[in-house]
């Protein structure tokens, strides 16, 4: 059986002043993290369902790799984050970057334009 995610608006993250229930949610639910990647798809003009989606990063550890955005759409993705980031935890600017910096590492989507490199890499 599938977990089930709530999923929150990335706006909501960045600006809303948090109840218990969705720190509760947030933190102890790893809904934070799914609604952060639900919302990189979505900024990064990917039209999967967010249950498609969840689906997708819960069973290919690769899948990263194979979804693409422009540097345009990780700039005011990285905007989005560092103030989501910002909202939840309190995190000081130094270590919001660092955090930021990492989550990005670690979860980003590919530069678009690494998709026609992957391609010729393939077709060798």
């Amino acid at each position: 059986m599938r977990r089930k995610y709530k999923i929150f608006d990335l706006d909501y993250l960045q600006n809303a002043e948090l109840t218990e229930d969705d720190l509760r949610e947030l933190l102890d639910n790893k809904c934070f993290g799914m609604s952060l990647v639900v919302g990189m798809f979505k900024m990064s003009n990917h039209t999967m369902p967010n249950e498609k989606i969840i689906e997708l990063v819960t069973t290919d550890k690769h899948w990263m790799y194979n979804y693409f955005w422009t540097k345009e759409q990780r700039e005011a993705f990285t905007g989005c984050l560092k103030k989501a980031f910002k909202n939840l935890y309190r995190y000081n600017d130094t270590k919001n970057e660092f955090v930021t910096s990492l989550w990005l590492v670690q979860y980003g989507l590919t530069n678009c334009k690494q998709k026609k490199k992957k391609k010729e890499y393939l077709d060798e």
